[in-house]
């Protein structure tokens, strides 16, 4: 006849450590403050974000991580309302605050 199924093994679960605090604030805080920063009338481009938060922020040497998050937070922080965007799509063109933010920073 045929053998018994064998039976599943369970995964080793790793234990949760706890993960330390970043030594930044979010990425939508340093979008906000990069383009109160710059004050541009016409809106703030994301090479110019990203350039403010490298010069002010510690967030190691990854570029490429960097860029990819900020990106992320650009276009979420346009759905949410957080950021205005005259010029562009999705995470390229520049960004002003909204209205509804701007008041709340003064």
């Amino acid at each position: 006849m045929s053998a018994p199924a064998a039976a599943p093994t369970k995964k080793a679960t790793k234990a949760k450590t706890d993960k330390k605090p970043a030594s930044h604030p979010t990425y939508s805080a340093m979008i906000k403050a990069a383009i109160k920063a710059d004050a541009s009338r016409t809106g703030t481009s994301r090479q110019t974000i990203a350039n403010y938060i490298a010069a002010n922020y510690k967030l190691g040497g990854n570029k490429a991580a960097i860029n990819a998050h900020l990106r992320l937070a650009l276009v979420r922080g346009v759905k949410k309302g957080l950021f205005t965007q005259p010029k562009g799509t999705g995470a390229n063109g520049s960004f002003r605050l909204s209205e509804r933010h701007t008041d709340s920073l003064n």
